[in-house]
């Protein structure tokens, strides 16, 4: 992309080009993020964003441990379905990571038989992995 943009033979309007601009830009700022012990959460982040989940990164450290573990978890999700989006946040000292609008079902992450409105997943360094899941009110999404 950059040397197809240095030298003129794409173009920086190109949707395309657009659309591989945002990773990249994804891809550096969660790098840079969690240099040096997360950079393969930062992978795992990028290949999710590629099969388009909407992802967000709202943390500023990830110890080695926990990054290792939700890459792990990250890596067997599968492509999103429209409007599914996952929020990786700090709670309590915990990381805790949020997948949305819908979430993943009980059964199966494609063909959800019991609807979800999301799903959190909280690893600490010194804990098990957590699951929460909550329903919409009347078992569907808004």
């Amino acid at each position: 992309m950059f040397t197809g943009l240095y030298t003129g033979a794409v173009h920086p309007a190109d949707p395309a080009v657009q659309v591989e601009a945002r990773h990249v830009e994804s891809r550096l700022r969660d790098a840079l993020r969690l240099w040096p012990d997360g950079t393969h959460l930062a992978t795992a982040l990028d290949r999710l964003r590629r099969t388009g989940w909407s992802c967000l990164l709202d943390v500023e450290e990830v110890e080695s441990v926990e990054a290792t573990r939700f890459a792990v978890l990250l890596n067997q999700l599968d492509p999103a379905t429209p409007g599914q989006h996952l929020t990786i946040t700090r709670r309590g000292g915990t990381l805790v990571a949020t997948v949305a609008e819908p979430g993943l079902s009980r059964c199966d992450r494609r063909a959800s038989v019991v609807p979800e409105f999301f799903l959190q997943i909280q690893i600490s360094p010194n804990s098990a992995v957590r699951r929460t899941s909550r329903e919409h009110p009347g078992g569907r999404p808004r």
